[in-house]
């Protein structure tokens, strides 16, 4: 009897493991072909509000289909930055839930008042979605919940993406100058001069030629320009553009000059101002080191001499030359039979 009531009690506690395996397998399954977390498209909002937990906020607004940061005197943002966090952010399932207690809220950073990240979506006055980034389980990922909804989830995404400072949205190249839309630029010892799809340096000294790297290392530079953030509108004396290390006149092919002044700080890095812009920008060291080396004497190298000339390999003659001449000596080999 004892056989029979030991055998019941294994066949009865197989039943149950069986039964909640079979439980958590469906209950899984159901997660796993749950629909997006966001019921909303985010590639459609044209404004975003982002908030961290200590006090920062930052607006990010699409203006004319272009990204700006209205509280930075609506300089454009890194929208690259922002189309990769929609992209990670559509691509979230709602699985399955780790919290949904308010004690949970609270110890995960998901409240209103307490929070990693507090994100509003919004397209016009219509909001998108709202929602909290809080603690971190493990590396790169976070916990998320929904603004009204007590599910809480462990996502694959991390804060840094949803920067709260408009420094960190700011484009960096948003200093940068295209060359081919300028005409010339002109230097404290030196003038480049557009001439149809090259440029040419004066005034050259004697004794020099023009050099092409150099020119094409200025315009490079000019056009890979990037800051490191925003100094303000205020041109202070530390900044050193009262004494600037560079002053270059830029005339575009359409509109006014503009004159791009570079001023080093004691600290080593330089304030960057530009007359069409409104602000003035911090430029790292070895980015303005390199600016203000620039002049005459990198534009130009020294003239070749008669023996650099001398001692320039010689190239061999075209074809169709190398033949004409054949032909002249072939026939003038022929007149001098004739003669004899």
């Amino acid at each position: 009897m004892k056989r029979w009531i030991n055998l019941l009690t294994l066949l009865l506690g197989i039943q149950i493991v069986l039964g909640v395996a079979l439980l958590a397998t469906n209950q899984q399954a159901d997660f796993s072909q749950a629909g997006p977390l966001f019921t909303a498209d985010l590639a459609n909002a044209d404004q975003w509000v982002i908030a961290d937990e200590d006090g920062n906020t930052v607006t990010l607004k699409n203006v004319d289909g272009k990204w700006v940061l209205p509280d930075l005197h609506a300089l454009p943002a890194d929208s690259s930055k922002l189309t990769d966090a929609v992209a990670k952010l559509g691509k979230l399932k709602r699985g399955w839930p780790v919290a949904r207690t308010p004690e949970a809220h609270e110890r995960f950073k998901l409240t209103d008042g307490k929070h990693v990240r507090k994100v509003v979506v919004k397209k016009g006055d219509d909001t998108l979605a709202s929602f909290y980034l809080g603690t971190s389980p493990t590396f790169k990922r976070i916990h998320l919940r929904l603004d009204g909804d007590d599910n809480v989830y462990a996502i694959d995404f991390a804060a840094y993406e949803l920067p709260a400072k408009a420094s960190d949205w700011l484009d960096t190249q948003v200093a940068a100058v295209d060359p081919d839309s300028l005409t010339r630029i002109e230097g404290k010892d030196f003038t480049l001069a557009r001439d149809g799809d090259s440029w040419k340096v004066s005034p050259i000294p004697d004794g020099k030629v023009q050099d092409d790297k150099g020119v094409d290392a200025l315009l490079d530079d000019l056009k890979t320009l990037s800051v490191l953030d925003v100094l303000g509108t205020e041109a202070k004396p530390e900044y050193g553009l009262d004494a600037p290390v560079v002053k270059w006149t830029l005339t575009p092919k359409s509109g006014e000059p503009i004159t791009f002044t570079l001023g080093k700080h004691k600290d080593g890095w330089y304030a960057l101002r530009r007359s069409d812009q409104p602000v003035i920008f911090k430029v790292a060291a070895y980015i303005g080191d390199k600016l203000a080396a620039k002049g005459i004497g990198p534009l130009t190298k020294e003239a070749p001499t008669d023996e650099d000339k001398a001692a320039e390999p010689k190239g061999e003659a075209p074809e169709g030359d190398a033949q004409a001449s054949d032909s002249a000596e072939a026939g003038h080999s022929g007149q001098e039979g004739a003669a004899q």
